[in-house]
């Protein structure tokens, strides 16, 4: 058991919902009320869900891969070697829904 945890407001924006916890390398935290009672759970997965749902389908490929298998990252490799370059996480995924287009135009 965490005793130094992170805890959420349920007025706090969206933005500031993932980028965080991300900050602070968890993947989820408590919403807290005033009275100091917890009212919810605020996960990068969720968020990666509901930020890029479209019509009752996630847009993009990638956060339906990672939402569908439950991975928080994936590995990305070069086309022509198979090499790794990097890897892309949720935080990634939703920093992109949050301050970019789409992912769908990115194609």
């Amino acid at each position: 058991m965490s005793r130094d945890v992170l805890i959420l407001s349920p007025h706090i924006r969206v933005d500031a919902a993932w980028r965080i916890p991300a900050d602070r390398g968890v993947g989820q935290a408590p919403v807290m009320n005033a009275q100091d009672r917890p009212v919810g759970l605020v996960s990068l997965a969720h968020l990666l869900r509901l930020l890029n749902e479209e019509g009752g389908a996630l847009r993009d490929v990638v956060a339906r891969v990672m939402s569908e298998y439950h991975v928080p990252a994936l590995p990305v490799v070069d086309e022509q070697t198979h090499a790794l370059v990097g890897i892309v996480s949720r935080g990634d995924v939703l920093r992109c829904v949050v301050t970019d287009p789409p992912l769908t135009l990115w194609a």
